[in-house]
């Protein structure tokens, strides 16, 4: 799996793995989240989440696939989309795609094995979060500083245990 990144501009930074490939080497958005258990189709699809980086707390989402009749619109409009994990079939008798086939087809990133309970808790605490999704840490290390996107030194959190930071997220420990 490639490595990806949700980075946050206050420089903290989350490792995930790609399941979806993108055009785009990152994507940038205000972080929204979504609490449900169901209703990612709506939630993809709403104008309210329109070029939003869509974080889902549930930790399994798209068991139920995604049958293309509980849209508010005819397309996504996430600008990306981030969760802990997702199924990799679908078990409704009228899907038509998984959640990361569908996102594969508008081109939105999927960014998975995230802990979206430490993210949700840094928008929560500190209030609305620009964040960009990013493709490598080559992109992270060199073409973010030259958008100006960077604003200090990346804080990675990740499974890895190479400790980076001293800083604790549920079960998710900042390590370099």
């Amino acid at each position: 799996m490639v490595k990806g990144y949700l980075y946050f501009h206050d420089g903290e930074t989350f490792s995930g793995n790609w399941l979806t490939s993108t055009s785009k080497k990152f994507i940038e958005g205000e972080v929204a989240f979504y609490t449900g258990m169901t209703g990612f189709e709506k939630v993809l699809t709403d104008p309210l989440y329109k070029d939003k980086l869509i974080v889902f707390t549930y930790p399994l989402v798209g068991t139920y696939g995604i049958s293309g009749t509980d849209f508010y619109e005819n397309k996504p409009l996430a600008a990306g989309v981030v969760v802990y994990e997702t199924f990799p079939l679908t078990n409704h008798y009228a899907a038509k795609y998984t959640l990361s086939e569908y996102l594969q087809k508008w081109d939105i990133p999927l960014l998975t094995h995230i802990d979206t309970r430490a993210v949700v808790r840094k928008v929560r605490e500190n209030g609305s979060a620009k964040a960009a999704l990013v493709s490598g840490e080559a992109v992270l290390e060199q073409e973010l500083p030259q958008k100006g996107i960077v604003e200090k030194e990346p804080v990675f959190l990740s499974a890895d245990k190479k400790v980076l930071a001293n800083k604790q997220h549920g079960s998710a420990v900042a390590y370099a």
